[in-house]
């Protein structure tokens, strides 16, 4: 496997019109814990900056419920995916359950 050119990938990301940006919130932007119920600082300024920028769209993954991760990041203009894709809510929606018709 050849070895990532981080200048090429900070070109393209500098370059790019549109940016989709895909994170998880358990494991990767908070530490992953055995109990769903302790709360941990979250990155909010990495975040703020991130969906500042109009050229990203972000996007959340969790594992916690709706109503946990609403608690959490609903003050963030961001897709909110819960309960590992079982919920999703646009940073202007409600939740809605993958299985809605």
């Amino acid at each position: 496997m050849e070895k990532i050119d981080l200048e090429k990938i900070h070109l393209a990301y500098n370059q790019a019109k549109k940016r989709l940006c895909f994170l998880d919130l358990e494991g990767t932007l908070i530490p992953k814990t055995l109990d769903t119920n302790i709360l941990v600082k979250l990155p909010t300024e990495l975040l703020s900056k991130l969906t500042a920028d109009p050229t990203n769209d972000v996007i959340v993954f969790s594992e916690r419920t709706a109503l946990e991760i609403s608690a959490l990041l609903t003050q963030l203009p961001l897709t909110l995916v819960a309960e590992n894709g079982g919920f999703y809510r646009t940073s202007q929606g409600e939740w809605k359950s993958v299985s809605d018709k």
